[in-house]
């Protein structure tokens, strides 16, 4: 079984029926995933390809919901290292 690396949104406190731990990061097969991700509870990380093919809006949104504090006119560079270091 393979299972995917999740960031759990703000709010949600139980996933998969265990309760969220303080990284906000989960680990669970495409099965365990599938309700809490059709709700929008969790979101898959986002590899680093990924991030670095990312607009400057995507970057800050991925950012904000990954709960990363940036300033208002961060560059993209300075996003992107950010989501990087907290992968």
């Amino acid at each position: 079984m393979v299972k995917t690396e999740y960031i759990v949104a703000d709010g949600v406190e139980w996933v998969n029926g265990a309760r969220v731990p303080a990284t906000r990061r989960v680990r669970l097969t495409e099965a365990e995933a599938l309700y809490d991700r059709a709700l929008g509870r969790i979101a898959a990380v986002p590899d680093l390809e990924a991030l670095e093919a990312m607009t400057k809006d995507e970057l800050k949104a991925e950012a904000k919901r990954r709960g990363i504090d940036l300033d208002h006119d961060a560059l993209k560079a300075d996003i992107l290292a950010a989501l990087k270091a907290a992968v």
